[in-house]
Parts: C-alpha cells; sequence; structure tokens
C-alpha cells in the first residue's frame, strides 16, 4: 500500500510536470487547456455560498465595532439580497437534475431529483433553471457571476467608511483650545478628553466617530479569502483581482479617508499617556 500511494504521487508530480505551466497553473498545450475550460464545475453553488459567509462575518465584525448608519443597514441588506439570490440561482443547478443527465438539454422534461430523491415536476420554473444553466455551464459567465460576488464583498467591507466623519480631531482640538493645529499633541487631546471609543464633542457632528479604523483593514482581508475559493478562475486572474483590490483599498486609505487613521493614531497616543 506505502509503494503503491508512493508510485501515484510520483505519476501525479511527474503529470503536473510535464502537462502543467509552474507559473500560471495551466495546461502547457492549448487543447487540454481548451478541453478542461469546458468542463462543468457543479460546486459554483458553494463557492458563492463561501462567499455569503465570508460577508456575514464582515457584517458581525462592523457591526460590532463601528457605530450604526443609514448607509449600513442599506448597503448590507442590499448585498445580502444580492448573493442570496445568486447562491439560490446557482443551487438550483446543483439541486436539479433530470433523467436525461444534469440540466441536458431542451425544455428539461422528466423527473427531477435532488440528492436522489424524487421531487415535484416544474419544481423551479424553466426560465430559472435555464438561467442556472448559462451560469455554471459557462467558465465565461461564471467568472463574471465570481468576480462580481467578490467585489460585493469587498464593497461591504469599505463602504461604512463614508458614513465616518473626516474631520480632523487636530484641527478640531485647536479650535478648542485656541491653538495652531501644528501645536496639538497627546497631551491637548487627553486635556479635553478625546479618548478612543468616547464621543468627542463637536468634532463629529457632520458623521460618525470611527475610533478603530484598522478593523477596515482587516474585513478587506477577509474579502480576499472569497478570491481563494472560485477553483475556476484562474491563478493570474486571482492576483490581478487582489492586486486591484488593494490598489483601491489603498487609494481611499491614503486619500480621502486618511484622515480617520490620522484621528485614531492620535487618541491611541493619548490613551496611552
Amino acid at each position: 500500500e506505502f509503494l503503491s500511494r508512493a508510485i501515484d504521487a510520483r505519476s501525479i508530480d511527474q503529470l503536473r510536470k510535464d502537462h502543467v505551466k509552474k507559473f500560471l497553473l495551466t495546461f502547457q498545450t492549448p487543447e487540454l487547456e481548451k478541453k478542461y475550460s469546458k468542463k462543468v464545475d457543479d460546486r459554483f453553488g458553494g463557492y458563492v455560498a463561501c462567499t455569503l459567509l465570508v460577508f456575514c462575518f464582515i457584517c458581525c465584525l462592523q457591526i460590532v465595532v463601528f457605530p450604526h448608519s443609514p448607509l449600513m443597514l442599506g448597503v448590507y441588506v442590499g448585498i445580502f439580497i444580492l448573493l442570496t439570490a445568486i447562491l439560490f440561482v446557482c443551487a438550483v443547478y446543483s439541486c436539479v437534475t433530470v433523467s436525461t443527465g444534469p440540466m441536458g438539454g431542451g425544455a428539461w422534461g422528466g423527473s427531477a431529483t435532488c440528492d436522489g430523491v424524487p421531487l415535484p415536476p416544474q419544481l423551479f420554473p424553466t426560465a430559472l433553471q435555464r438561467l442556472s444553466r448559462k451560469i455554471v455551464q459557462s467558465r465565461a459567465h461564471s467568472t463574471i457571476i465570481g468576480v462580481f460576488t467578490i467585489l460585493l464583498v469587498f464593497v461591504a467591507a469599505f463602504v461604512n467608511m463614508f458614513a465616518c466623519s473626516r474631520v480632523a480631531l487636530r484641527d478640531c482640538a485647536a479650535r478648542e483650545l485656541n491653538v495652531t493645529p501644528e501645536a496639538v499633541g497627546p497631551c491637548q487631546l487627553q486635556a479635553l478628553n478625546f479618548s478612543l471609543g468616547t464621543p468627542t464633542g463637536p468634532c463629529h457632528r457632520d458623521g460618525l466617530a470611527c475610533d478603530f479604523p484598522e478593523y477596515f483593514n482587516y474585513s478587506v482581508v477577509l474579502s480576499l479569502l472569497a478570491c481563494s475559493v472560485f477553483l475556476h478562475i484562474s491563478s493570474i486572474g486571482k492576483l490581478l483581482l487582489m492586486v486591484a483590490i488593494e490598489a483601491t483599498y489603498l487609494v481611499l486609505v491614503e486619500g480621502p479617508q486618511a484622515t480617520l487613521f490620522d484621528n485614531a493614531d492620535l487618541l491611541v497616543v493619548a490613551n496611552a499617556l
């Protein structure tokens, strides 16, 4: 048995070396790659379910840490409805099969089964079954839906930034103390009773006080996990998508949302005194 496993492992390694490109993880010959691209991945609904689970983790994290706002409620409910609808449509393909094959052909007559259990005929509308088949059986369509769900989770990870106040605490404290912003430091913030997790008076009248913006970073890292579950997306495609996500987030945190992190740094130092 040990020799058999060793031979199988050696054979797999040799086949991978002979037919698969090391970096791109694609077949070396176009014929094999084209044949593989036509293979239907009936686990696509499971990938969307994992993405929905990551989204729920991000929601729980941000609902606990950040103040609630209409933006948070609206975006989270909207994304949840979209992801649930996509999951339901994809699950139709995984659940419904016909006696002639997995959703194969025409109007899909015949008796349907789900995990071997007979189901009533026409349990799902024909249009819904056709839509599910077009998504799952097409590599291009499933890739587009996969990228769309990943982007939805990414949006959920940072959208609450726009409900947070972007007033600089240094400028606000300078107005309160009638000094220049350069003269404001942690000691001045402590004198004004500005601290993490507590309201800072007039400084955040135009938005919510988000004193822990590092949790946006954690949420974005969680959103990147959604990229890994879609096995049918090529490795180079996942790399480009993750680079684009990270570049977009860096532009936000280094640009219009940089004040959130500057304020948090000041409050952390003030609390440490």
